[in-house]
């Protein structure tokens, strides 16, 4: 559906136009039709998406529709104004200062605090559906709850699903979910909306490919076998081989995973993972996750590899950087865990930056928003996401075009 005034504009341009220009009026009409609005949690990277897609408008649409495209990106790529509050018992209030009556909107947030923010997009689409608003598609860098994706004893609830259920159930449903890096794709398959779950796999490759580009300069000099023997890609248990197959596949190399030892009886070993790579000293290894919880699994894997005599690298998408406590001692996810493992640390901003992380010399941090926001352009204009993320998945994309909002404490935005 596009507004009255919003047709004005478009009917404006003038009758003399080529098919081309005729199928770019329809996307002009189509993102005519879209609004943003965040949630509280997801403030930061919405702010970031809009950027973007200001930027992907004006470069789509801004050489042949200047006045159009001007207009598009004061009211379809700026996020709406929105009241939020909680009540003194905890309550959550929300409220759309903005007209949505019959708009297709995306809503925006993360989960830091899981529960809390659940009830804020539950309490924000609900307000949504009374509005008018005539699709919702949740943007949801960071999806909660998605490690309980079966049941593993009895009589245990398979969360991962439930959520999706929960969401679905506000008002006439959710269009569509727009995430990262889900801990188990195949819940994909547990809303009736579709799922577009995308991989921050191609921007770790991409960064990787600069971070050890003399590896590839060396081996390219004739080498033989040398990058087999220097580089590889680990999964820190069998479950997220997958992943690692699959950012190997991009850097060129073999993927393997780090499986806990399980001894024989009787048998004594001081090695607790089996390790089976025949390596040159001083090789290094990229350790790959979906997320970082407290860090220990993965700093675990992390200090065995360098007591090898390896070089170190992590990256995960999702760092929730949580806390726990043991035996009396409040362990912290980076202070504790990552940073005494040696190894520096890729992440990304699907979630809020948790204390101090993007102020370490060691912790290099890449946006998601660049592709939120052409994940959302592409899905309003009803263009194909696929060429996008093939692209993405090439040597073409080099660091220089990933958004680094911070490496080496530096802020660089």
């Amino acid at each position: 559906m596009v507004s009255d005034a919003g047709l004005e504009k478009i009917l404006s341009i003038g009758s003399e136009i080529t098919l081309t220009d005729f199928r770019r009026i329809i996307e002009l009409m189509r993102i005519e039709n879209m609004r943003v609005i965040s949630c509280r949690a997801g403030q930061e990277i919405a702010n970031r998406i809009t950027d973007h897609l200001s930027a992907n408008i004006r470069k789509e649409f801004g050489s042949k529709f200047p006045k159009l495209a001007d207009g598009l990106v004061d009211t379809s790529s700026r996020l709406l104004p929105v009241g939020i509050k909680n009540h003194p018992d905890g309550e959550t209030y929300a409220r759309i200062d903005a007209d949505v009556s019959g708009r297709d909107v995306y809503v925006v947030q993360t989960f830091p605090n899981p529960n809390e923010d659940i009830m804020e997009l539950v309490t924000m689409c609900d307000a949504l559906h009374r509005s008018g608003a005539d699709n919702i598609t949740i943007v949801a860098p960071y999806l909660p709850y998605q490690r309980q994706d079966r049941q593993v004893g009895h009589r245990e609830p398979i969360t991962a699903t439930a959520l999706f259920r929960l969401l679905e159930s506000v008002g006439k449903g959710i269009y569509r979910f727009i995430t990262f890096d889900l801990h188990s794709p195949q819940v994909q398959g547990s809303p009736s909306a579709p799922v577009q779950n995308l991989s921050a796999v191609p921007l770790f490759a991409a960064h990787y490919r600069q971070t050890l580009a003399h590896l590839y300069d060396h081996a390219s000099g004739g080498g033989n076998g040398f990058l087999e023997r220097n580089l590889s890609v680990f999964s820190p248990d069998a479950g997220g081989v997958p992943r690692a197959a699959k950012l190997a596949e991009l850097l060129g190399v073999a993927p393997r995973a780090l499986l806990k030892r399980r001894p024989a009886q009787g048998e004594v070993s001081t090695d607790m993972y089996v390790f089976d790579w025949d390596h040159d000293d001083g090789a290094s290894v990229i350790l790959v996750d979906d997320m970082v919880d407290t860090g220990g699994t993965i700093a675990a894997a992390a200090s065995y590899l360098r007591d090898k005599g390896l070089r170190v690298y992590l990256c995960a998408t999702h760092a929730l950087m949580s806390e726990k406590e043991q035996k009396g001692t409040v362990i912290r996810a980076y202070k504790d865990n990552i940073k005494p493992s040696g190894a520096h640390f890729l992440t990304t901003d699907s979630l809020p930056e948790r204390g101090e992380l993007y102020a370490q010399n060691d912790v290099t941090v890449v946006s998601l928003a660049y592709d939120l926001a052409y994940a959302i352009f592409a899905r309003q204009a009803r263009r194909s996401i696929r060429r996008f993320l093939e692209a993405r998945e090439t040597t073409k994309l080099t660091s220089h075009k990933l958004d680094i909002l911070t490496s080496g404490n530096q802020r660089i935005r």
